[in-house]
């Protein structure tokens, strides 16, 4: 017990010893401020601790009792610029002891003059990051609160200001109350206020809240925000009543610009109070540009909630929509019972609202996020969905979005390490992005899903799945922020989805796995891969041979980030190549090797035969690498010439650093050695010098030495020597000739590298070119920078693709700002002249002609001096320049690249100037107009006007046309060009021709086509064929569709044609037409013809406009008893009922059947007096008519050689109609059927026109034919073949015509045989020549000149008078008698002869019963009559 009370009494006396200590020390302090001495250190002290590098406190005087009523006088705070804020004096009086009862009490804060001149400048070290509004641990009185004047400085609000602010407050635990009152009033004559007054009176739960501020126009307010018009201001919020039953209201009115308004209400029910808010705001006017389509037109907000006396809180409502869209929802907490719940619906209906907002264009017809959450509080579930329409992103469509979101946090869900499970999926429609390219890569659909967990400084993916159209790959493992490790599986990469990107039809299927660990800026990286590549094509051919269709890839790679590297038995396998890697390089050592193995290297090129080997090493260490390189081609040849063991060796040490080596060549080419070798060496600054270079095959050498500086400027001089280019031909792989004797210097002088070059290049050819001689003499300074050029380039017997220049000559002559070309040579026939200063710069080139020229013969063009082309960032600018021709000129100015500024004016341009280019053109005319192009080259946009006077050319002038006039005018547009142009000369009015056509292949046309063509334009054209054409034509047609598959409407008519060959004897008149254009063909509606004897002709069909399918169609053509033909030789009267179908432009199906009604077929006498086309050849022909002859002879070639065939299967009846041949004595009818078969280009005829009766009359001797046949060998003009016999004295007699109608062939013989002129005697007189009488003997030289081509009176007497046969005879006694019969139907003729006396006129009838059966009946004048059956046979 004593010793617990001594116990006590020492920690008593140690207590009391502290607090003495502690109020002696706050005593002492409080002491020490109380002199001048202490207040300054005070200051002092608070200054240091108030100041930083980028501010700067200063406090001039500290008066009053510290710390209960203290005054400072003439405080400043400055930073880097300067003061920005000074106080003249301040006071701050409290109660310290009020501390203990949890408050502080302030009964006066004042201040006189405050000025704040600007802002302050930003400090360069990082702000302390903010905890927030403060929460204070005790409550606050103030009695008083008074500031004289704030002055607020321009460069803050845009004006001075000055302020007044005057107050007080009692911010303590409300259950004590609460109150407050500010005043600020402005004091430089601006009439702006802000009163305000809270407060809460326990005992009776009253609540008063009344705030109202109030400034004119341009107040600080506006400014401060910035507002459009500086509106005035006017603002209150008033609330008074008990909490249970509270209503409150809000009104902001900024003049007529804005307006908003709120009403809150608190009610109380049974268990709790209820917060009710409504609320309206037009306040669009009042928001920058990019924010006022949000909030355009009027906002309605409205909310309702509870708060239960336990403590739970129920949102009942939450609506809020606007222009930009609507909020919807609802939810409920109870922090007691750990349990949240709630939903949010924001809805989008359009994109419009938030087009400012985004970096880039989006669009979208309905947008739509969901939110759900429920669960504990200390663990809530979350639910996302979001949906859109219609989505374009940057140009980007998506036809439908959806996507999810499911995430259960485990844990507490605010603290930055809870893990958050969760599952998203992602599901895409409809995708079409803006490149075409992407289109394959992404197909139309893509999905997403994933699940794992994450927080917020990464996540671990459990199974991430993306599925595109030509991908399916998967994912799991961990991402950061910085880095990824995992596993990938790629089970389907279709490359096909590349095309685009390469240009190349690649295809091919890659499916592989591997493991990546990186990090996102890659200086870590590992990666190990296992797959293949099947049915792989990449569409380059070297690729194709070595990999072959399956390629196999497995191995790794890893990079650390230290740098050092390694390879993991890396692989890549083909069918014709090895790849494999392996080995590490660290900082400890190196090894590392690497081989590629080729073992057909006619995989590569064709032209190469045999194997070749790549083998690569590296040995030392990461900081000291040497390397080995080495390539070996043996037992192999090139371009048909043995390669051996052709070696090359590169050996490098410390590849890294201060790298040294030497290279080394050996092994033969075509029997020739190959032999090389050089060293190299690199120092620390990077130099690099490249000594005893010496390199060689066969006849050729290259030697020397050369350095490059670290800023890659070289100096040294190699020589190249060859005495045949033609031995590093297998090299090469290509063919090529020629002597070289080139030396080269490289110098470097104050930071510019200059060379010179000199020698000769000798009978060269290869590279598609040939060079006689071409002497070099060159000197370029700064070659890389503003080059200048000196000496001269001379060329003879040049010729490339095709164009020859026998002479050719290149001089400069240059200085610091530019070098003087001048060019003289001939080029295709062309003489060339031009002299240009070139300056080329390191950033542009400036081209200006001072002179330019081209002529051939007469044609000559040049070019104005003082023309200029400025070359810079893939853009050339033209200045002035103008081509003048033969008075006229064409002139372009402006800028082309990737944007397009040009201006083109054509002032009387004589088309005739395309001699220069193309001799015997033949073109003529004059161009005129103007054009401004702008936009970019592939959607150029612009307008134009042209017009071309007196155009013509051969094909206009062998038509027969006048040369034609022609005017347009129209715009470049979203890649379409406008056109009005009307052509005149065609008709007597013009063709006028409007619309638009696109400026890209697969663009859409737009034309209209109306006029009128006279058809008689084409005669003089068809005059040489003996053609004429009456009629016209009118057009009205619009086009659209493609080049490639137009589509046509509208209507063209011909009226009145008419069309006559006067050679073949076609005569069509009365000819009309419609044809009409619907979509995608063009239709015959109607056509008719009249023949030359009346007979009808009609037409009608569809032709499809498809020129890709060789415009395919339908048409039939009908006629009945049409005179088709008429002419010397054939008289057709035929029906048709034909169809051609098929491609109409290729090889249409001509098929049907032709009726023949009635067809005569007449042998001449003699060659008949038509029209005959007369081959003209040209001999020692001008040049330019033997130009135009060879110009005429290619277009008959290219028109011969044309893909037309049309296919022909097409059946002539004659078997009821009448086929009858008449001439030289021939009077036969025939009768049958062919059929014409084959193409038009090879007709094949089966079948023809066969004997049913005939006689051969020769001077008054009747013979009967035995055989008789027609065919037609692919021409109108038909071959005949006819045999008739009879007894001739003491000979049988045989006349045979055969050959063509036109031109046949009449021969006489006998058996046994006889000379043709006997056979005529004993034929005509039944006895030989010899024994005729003079009169016979006149009579049979008649003959013979008839059928050596004399008269043919009675077969013309016969086609006047209508009957089949006029025959003039002679009765044994010598009487001639005259007989004219006719045939009445196909086995009936009637005969009447009538003699020299009246009574012998007789008529004679044959019937023909059947072939060879015939009834003969005759009756004669005298009475007499006679009846007769007559049998015949062929044998």
């Amino acid at each position: 017990m004593r010793r617990s009370s001594k116990a006590g009494r020492v920690a008593r006396a140690i207590l009391l010893t502290v607090v003495g200590a502690v109020a002696l020390v706050v005593v002492a302090a409080v002491l020490l401020t109380r002199t001048d001495a202490g207040r300054a250190q005070l200051v002092r002290l608070v200054e240091a601790l108030a100041s930083s590098p980028d501010m700067r406190l200063s406090i001039g005087r500290l008066d009053g009792p510290v710390p209960f009523d203290m005054t400072v006088s003439d405080v400043s705070v400055a930073d880097r610029d300067g003061v920005w804020l000074t106080l003249d004096r301040a006071r701050l009086a409290w109660r310290p002891l009020s501390l203990l009862s949890g408050v502080v009490e302030v009964t006066a804060v004042e201040a006189g003059r405050l000025a704040v001149t600007r802002p302050p400048v930003p400090g360069t070290e990082p702000a302390a990051e903010s905890a927030g509004l403060p929460r204070l641990p005790v409550g606050v009185i103030v009695e008083q609160l008074a500031v004289d004047e704030i002055a607020l400085g321009e460069a803050l609000v845009g004006e001075p200001v000055q302020l007044a602010v005057s107050g007080n407050a009692r911010l303590v635990d409300p259950a004590d109350g609460l109150s407050g009152e500010i005043a600020v009033r402005r004091t430089d004559g601006v009439a702006a206020t802000v009163d305000g007054t809270l407060r809460f009176v326990p005992d009776t739960q009253q609540l008063v809240v009344d705030l109202r501020a109030a400034e004119p126009a341009g107040g600080i307010v506006s400014r401060l925000a910035n507002l459009p018009d500086l509106p005035p201001l006017d603002f209150t919020v008033r609330g008074d009543g008990p909490l249970d039953d509270w209503r409150g209201d809000l009104v902001l009115t900024l003049g007529a610009s804005a307006e908003a308004r709120a009403t809150a209400t608190i009610t109380r029910d049974d268990d709790g109070r209820v917060l009710a808010l409504d609320g309206t705001a037009d306040i669009a006017a009042l928001l920058p540009d990019r924010y006022a389509p949000l909030a355009t037109g009027e906002a309605t907000l409205r909310a309702r909630g509870k708060r239960f006396d336990d403590g739970r809180i129920e949102i009942g409502e939450i609506f809020a929509e606007g222009a930009g869209g609507r909020v919807t929802g609802s939810g409920a907490l109870d922090e007691a019972r750990d349990a949240v719940s709630g939903r949010l619906v924001l809805s989008l209906p359009s994109a419009m609202p938030y087009a400012a907002l985004a970096p880039v264009a989006l669009s979208w017809q309905g947008l739509e996020v969901t939110a759900t959450v429920d669960g504990p509080l200390s663990r809530p579930r979350l639910d996302l969905s979001a949906t859109g329409n219609a989505l374009s992103i940057a140009e980007n469509a998506i036809g439908r979005a959806v996507i999810g979101l499911k995430a259960e946090a485990l844990g507490p869900p605010l603290q930055p390490d809870t893990r958050f499970a969760f599952d998203a999926t992602a599901d895409l429609s409809g995708l079409a992005p803006q490149a075409p390219e992407l289109a394959g890569v992404i197909g139309d659909e893509a999905r997403l899903t994933a699940n794992g967990t994450a927080t917020l400084g990464g996540a671990d993916i459990a199974a991430l799945r993306l599925d595109l159209a030509p991908l399916a790959a998967t994912f799991s493992g961990t991402v950061t922020s910085d880095a990824v490790d995992g596993k990938v599986n790629v089970e389907r990469a279709d490359l096909a989805a590349l095309r685009a990107f390469t240009d190349q039809p690649l295809a091919g299927v890659v499916a592989l796995t591997g493991d990546v660990s990186a990090s996102f800026d890659l200086t870590r990286l590992a990666v190990t891969l296992n797959g293949m590549a099947r049915d792989l094509a990449t569409g380059v051919a070297q690729a194709d041979g070595l990999l072959g269709r399956n390629v196999r890839l497995s191995g790794g790679f890893r990079r650390n980030a230290d740098g050092s590297f390694g390879f993991e038995r890396f692989s890549v396998s083909g069918a014709h190549v090895g790849l494999i890697a392996d080995g590490s390089a660290t900082a400890d050592r190196a090894n590392v090797t690497a081989k590629l193995d080729l073992p057909d290297l006619s995989q590569l090129d064709a032209r190469v035969t045999g194997r070749g080997n790549v083998d690569a090493t590296l040995t030392g260490s990461l900081d000291a690498l040497d390397a080995r390189l080495r390539l070996t081609i043996d037992e192999a040849s090139a371009l048909g010439r043995p390669i051996e063991r052709l070696t090359a060796d590169i050996e490098a040490q410390d590849v890294t650093g201060a790298a040294t080596g030497q290279l080394t060549l050996s092994g033969s080419v075509d029997g020739k050695p190959a032999t090389g070798s050089g060293r190299f060496a690199r120092d620390a600054a990077g130099a690099v010098a490249v000594s005893d270079l010496d390199i060689g095959l066969g006849s050729v050498r290259a030697q020397g030495a050369f350095d490059i500086s670290p800023a890659s400027l070289a100096s040294g001089r190699l020589t190249l020597r060859a005495g045949d280019l033609g031995d590093v031909a297998p090299l090469l792989l290509i063919e090529m000739a020629g002597a070289v004797d080139l030396d080269l210097t490289l110098s470097a002088e104050a930071g510019r590298q200059n060379l010179a070059a000199k020698g000769r290049v000798s009978d060269f050819a290869g590279f598609g070119a040939s060079l006689a001689v071409a002497d070099v003499d060159v000197r370029v300074r700064d070659l890389l920078g503003q080059l200048a050029a000196d000496g001269k380039v001379a060329l003879e017997r040049l010729a490339v693709a095709g164009v020859d220049m026998p002479r050719a000559e290149i001089s400069a002559e240059g200085t610091r700002e530019a070098t003087r070309l001048v060019l003289n040579g001939v080029v295709r026939g062309v003489d060339v002249a031009a002299t240009a200063q070139v300056a080329m710069r390191p950033d542009e080139t400036v081209v200006t002609l001072d002179s330019a020229s081209a002529s051939r013969g007469a044609q000559r063009v040049t070019v104005a001096r003082g023309a200029a082309f400025t070359l810079r960032g893939g853009a050339v600018t033209i200045r002035d320049f103008t081509v003048n021709a033969n008075g006229g000129s064409f002139a372009v100015s402006g800028s082309a690249g990737e944007r397009l500024d040009l201006a083109v004016t054509a002032r009387n341009l004589p088309l005739t100037v395309a001699e220069l280019a193309e001799p015997g053109l033949g073109l003529a005319g004059q161009l005129s107009g103007e054009a401004q192009i702008s936009g970019t080259a592939t959607r150029p946009d612009g307008r134009y006007r042209l017009s071309v006077s007196g155009f013509t050319m051969p094909q206009i002038r062998d038509a027969g046309l006048t040369p034609l006039a022609i005017e347009a005018s129209g715009t470049l547009a979203d890649g379409r060009a406008g056109i009005d142009a009307s052509v005149r000369g065609i008709s007597e009015a013009p063709i006028r021709i409007t619309g638009s056509l696109p400026t890209t292949p697969d663009g859409n046309l737009d034309l209209t086509v109306a006029g009128r063509i006279d058809l008689a334009i084409a005669n003089r054209l068809a005059a040489g064929d003996g053609q004429r054409y009456a009629g016209s034509a009118t057009a009205d047609l619009r086009l659209t569709g493609t080049m490639a598959a137009p589509r046509a409407q509208g209507t063209v008519r011909l009226v009145g044609g008419r069309f006559e060959d006067v050679v073949n004897g076609v005569l069509l008149a009365d000819i009309n037409a419609t044809i009409t254009g619907s979509e995608r063909e063009l239709v015959i509606q109607s056509l008719t013809a009249r023949a030359r004897n009346g007979g009808a002709i009609t037409g009608s069909g569809r032709i499809a406009l498809d020129p890709a399918a060789g415009f395919p169609g339908n048409i039939t053509l009908r006629a009945t008893n049409a005179q088709l033909i008429s002419n010397d030789t054939t008289n057709a009267v035929v029906g048709l009922d034909l169809a051609v179908s098929g491609p109409m432009a290729t090889t249409p199906r001509v098929s049907g059947r032709v009726t023949v009604e009635n067809l005569q077929i007449f042998v001449p006498d003699r060659l008949p007096p038509s029209v005959t086309p007369i081959e003209v050849r040209h001999k020692n022909a001008p040049p330019r008519v033997a130009e135009r002859a060879r110009a005429e002879r290619e277009r008959r070639a290219r028109a011969a050689g044309g893909a037309f065939d049309a296919a022909l299967d097409i059946t002539v009846d004659a078997s009821s109609g009448r086929v009858l041949v008449r001439g030289q004595g021939i009077n036969a009818e025939l009768g049958g059927t062919l059929t014409i078969r084959g193409t038009s280009s090879n007709p094949i005829v089966d079948g023809g026109f066969t004997m049913r009766r005939g006689t051969f009359q020769v001077l008054g001797r009747r013979l009967t034919f035995t055989r008789g046949n027609v065919t037609f060998p692919g021409t109108l003009d038909p071959q005949v073949d006819f045999v008739a016999e009879a007894p001739a004295g003491d000979v049988t007699a045989r006349v045979a015509v055969d050959g063509i109608a036109s031109r046949p062939d009449v021969r006489f013989s006998s058996s046994p045989e006889l000379p043709q002129d006997e056979v005529l005697a004993r034929l005509l007189f039944g006895k030989p020549s010899g024994n005729l009488t003079a009169g016979q003997a006149l009579q049979l030289a008649q003959a013979v000149a008839q059928f050596a081509g004399g008269n043919r009176v009675l077969d013309d007497l016969s086609r006047s008078l209508g009957v089949d046969a006029v025959d003039i005879d002679t009765d044994a006694r010598g009487n001639v008698a005259v007989g004219i019969g006719k045939r009445i139907d196909d086995n009936i003729y009637l005969g009447v002869k009538q003699g020299a006396t009246p009574g012998s006129s007789r008529v004679t009838v044959d019937i023909d019963i059947t072939d060879r059966i015939k009834l003969q009946g005759e009756a004669g004048a005298d009475g007499s009559s006679a009846v007769g059956i007559g049998m015949e046979w062929d044998y």
